[in-house]
């Protein structure tokens, strides 16, 4: 079996702010701490999240989050990866 790791990692996007595309080699399992955003998951239909919301983003999913709003997002997330492995990987956008 291969060793795990336990990653955390704290994220503030200004408004308009997004990724192109991610992908982690683990599952992220987030907290939203402030503001709002646009989830959008390959294979799903975008969804908000807001402050007091969590979410959970299966390994090797194509994501990305887009700040639409005008307050900044915070938000703490969690990943879970093989040891050695990335964080993440860029990817094209879902």
């Amino acid at each position: 079996m291969a060793a795990l790791a336990l990653r955390a990692h704290n994220d503030g996007r200004s408004p308009s702010r997004g990724d192109s595309g991610v992908m982690q080699p683990g599952d992220e399992i987030s907290y939203v701490m402030e503001g709002e955003a646009t989830l959008m998951l390959a294979g799903q239909p975008s969804r908000k999240v807001k402050a007091g919301e969590g979410f959970v983003i299966p390994a090797g999913t194509v994501h990305n989050a887009q700040n639409e709003g005008s307050a900044p997002i915070r938000l703490v997330g969690f990943y879970v990866v093989e040891k050695g492995k990335p964080l993440a990987s860029p990817a094209a956008a879902p």
